[in-house]
């Protein structure tokens, strides 16, 4: 089990985009925290998008991020894709 810290960064939307990325090739993190980052529902949606591809990653700290309800169905969305 690998935990990454990332809250309070000021990652935004384009730092949720290339977490994403980096996610779709990690094969130790289990969970990540990300929260109060600002990411928004775009930086999500990004994030999201590489999640399917990801089977290491079981938590995924997302509170204060200004995600909105189009965010949220983003992410559960691409959730249920890879999930158990």
């Amino acid at each position: 089990m690998l935990v990454l810290v990332l809250g309070h960064n000021q990652i935004r939307e384009l730092g949720g985009a290339s977490l994403g990325l980096m996610l779709r090739f990690n094969t130790s993190i289990t969970d990540l925290d990300i929260s109060a980052n600002e990411i928004g529902d775009q930086g999500l949606r990004l994030l999201a998008e590489c999640l399917p591809s990801n089977k290491a990653l079981r938590n995924l700290h997302l509170a204060r991020n200004r995600i909105g309800a189009v965010g949220v169905k983003a992410e559960i969305l691409k959730s249920t894709l890879y999930s158990e």
